[in-house]
């Protein structure tokens, strides 16, 4: 959990505030947020057509070095943005569609959700960070 702020607490606090997705929604709209979730990336995707199989091979490529950790998210942005900067940050990201759905859900109304979603959490985040920060026991450790 990031500083500790993603705690039940935090879902409590955001949750319900979420839209459901128009195309195939979760049973549950949930916050994922753990250090054990691997983020994948693929860079320089410009075609939607190539996810279907850019995302496989990203799949592949992690499984032939790690077996066990689960895989949270698969991405096209992060890298690139990652790579254009030296400074530290943050990724927070909604996932917006099913692994291999992309051009089935995907959609205007989609994008909005997964948006909205991720802003509320965003919002929080900023906030609860803001609180923890005051806090004259807090530190940052590598």
């Amino acid at each position: 959990m990031v500083l500790g702020i993603f705690s039940p607490a935090f879902e409590q606090k955001t949750e319900f505030k979420f839209l459901k997705a128009p195309v195939s929604p979760a049973a549950r709209n949930a916050i994922l947020a753990s250090i054990h979730y691997t983020a994948l990336g693929s860079v320089n995707v410009t075609d939607y057509g190539e996810y279907t199989w850019v995302d496989q091979e990203a799949i592949d490529a992690f499984r032939t070095v790690e077996k066990k950790l689960p895989v949270g998210s698969l991405e096209t942005t992060h890298g690139v943005i990652r790579l254009s900067s030296s400074q530290p940050c943050i990724f927070v990201s909604a996932i917006t569609d099913r692994e291999g759905h992309f051009d089935m859900e995907v959609t205007p109304g989609q994008n909005y959700v997964s948006s909205f979603n991720v802003g509320i959490v965003l919002a929080q985040f900023i906030n609860d960070l803001n609180e923890r920060i005051k806090d004259p026991k807090f530190k940052i450790t590598p």
